[in-house]
């Protein structure tokens, strides 16, 4: 898991923003080995109110693990011979 993980350091023009006041951010992004990601790579950036994360942890950015882990195997499989019974005569 660590060969997909990005290494991400985000800084910003103040410590402390007002209500609906607009922030200028850097995210400078690399991966595992230290290296520029590949051209055409996108992020997503969120960003949270210091209060709401007091409230209650949030595990839901640890998305990593939920992307490679292990899954069962999801197979569907059907025929079509319920349609041909009874639908023949032969005599």
């Amino acid at each position: 898991m660590e060969g997909h993980e990005l290494k991400v350091n985000v800084s910003s023009d103040r410590k402390v923003y007002k209500v609906r006041q607009k922030a200028r951010v850097h995210v400078k992004v690399r991966t595992s080995e230290g290296k520029t990601p590949p051209s055409g790579s996108e992020i997503a950036l969120a960003a949270v109110d210091e209060g709401l994360l007091e409230l209650m942890p949030n595990q839901s950015w640890e998305i990593l693990p939920a992307m490679i882990g292990r899954r069962g195997y999801g197979i569907h499989t059907s025929t079509a011979q319920m349609q041909v019974i009874g639908k023949r005569h032969f005599g």
